[in-house]
């Protein structure tokens, strides 16, 4: 593209071809239709940071490296509302009480 390029949004991840940014309808929209063409469970776009905080915890990576991954200002945001705790997980640290 050249000099037609939109360098406002150089360090956005989500851009077009073009260097526009995509908006957050945009994004939902696309990624609805695709999970409806995959025939998939539809889930809403803003879950996929629950699983991946929940994942990367279940994964052993440690709380405060997640909370910065999702960029929260606060540590409580990340432990309180998105890091869902696995059952195993759960067993495996009662596990650890036995003597």
């Amino acid at each position: 593209m050249g000099n037609m390029y939109n360098k406002n949004y150089i360090n956005n991840f989500s851009v077009f071809n073009n260097g526009d940014i995509m908006t957050d309808s945009y994004v939902t929209k696309r990624f609805n239709k695709d999970i409806k063409k995959l025939d998939l469970p539809l889930i809403r776009f803003h879950d996929l940071r629950h699983s991946c905080a929940s994942w990367l915890l279940y994964n052993g990576v440690d709380l405060k490296t997640v909370q910065e991954i999702l960029e929260h200002a606060e540590y409580s945001t990340t432990a309180n509302i998105y890091a869902h705790v696995a059952k195993e997980k759960k067993k495996q640290a009662l596990e650890k009480l036995e003597f």
